[in-house]
């Protein structure tokens, strides 16, 4: 249903003053647009994430850009844009935590065919040369990474820093979560292929 002028108007001049801080007018765009956007959201969403998560992304973004709104739009153009966007990073991030854990696994299974022996199979001097051994493989693998993929290896599996959580070193700028999980994703994906060698 196509919406009056009056309203594309009026939505307008609400954003207008929301652009100049009154959170009023803002909650009363949210309060019209809200039913709509969650629909809209629910029905692009499929299983990708939380619809009040979304639903709150998309306003904090449309609260953030607030300003940029030049009214060559209406006001519903402009938030469902915003509701695109936020669908689309939103997917290509699920995609993302697909890929790396299945890296992650995959890594996992080649790092089992190194089985620890079974208790009392070896000997003690056995064992202490066998970990030894696997302790100098795994890190003649990362030796082999180009730094930056060695960075993301220590700071991500081996400090166990949170993706979303970039390093403190201040030698290098902290990479943003998607390319923190994209850099780990690699390291990941290179390590393999080496121990595989």
């Amino acid at each position: 249903m196509k919406q009056p002028r009056a309203d594309w108007d009026n939505d307008k001049q609400l954003m207008f003053r929301a652009a100049k801080g009154d959170r009023q007018a803002f909650t009363q765009l949210c309060d019209k647009f809200q039913p709509r956007l969650r629909g809209y959201l629910a029905s692009r969403n499929g299983q990708l994430s939380s619809l009040d998560d979304l639903t709150q992304e998309v306003f904090t973004r449309l609260w953030q850009q607030r300003g940029q709104f030049k009214g060559k739009s209406t006001v519903k153009t402009y938030l469902f844009g915003i509701a695109n966007n936020v669908i689309r990073e939103e997917a290509a991030r699920q995609l993302q935590l697909g890929k790396l854990k299945d890296l992650t696994i995959g890594l996992q299974q080649t790092i089992d065919r190194f089985k620890p022996p079974r208790q009392g199979e070896l000997s003690q001097p056995e064992q202490d040369a066998y970990y030894q051994e696997l302790r100098a493989s795994l890190r003649d693998a990362v030796r082999k990474l180009p730094a930056i993929y060695r960075q993301a290896i220590g700071t991500h599996l081996i400090d166990l820093v949170p993706l979303n959580q970039g390093s403190n070193s201040e030698e290098s700028p902290e990479p943003s979560a998607a390319a923190a999980r994209q850099r780990l994703a690699r390291a990941l994906q290179m390590l393999r292929a080496l121990i595989n060698t």
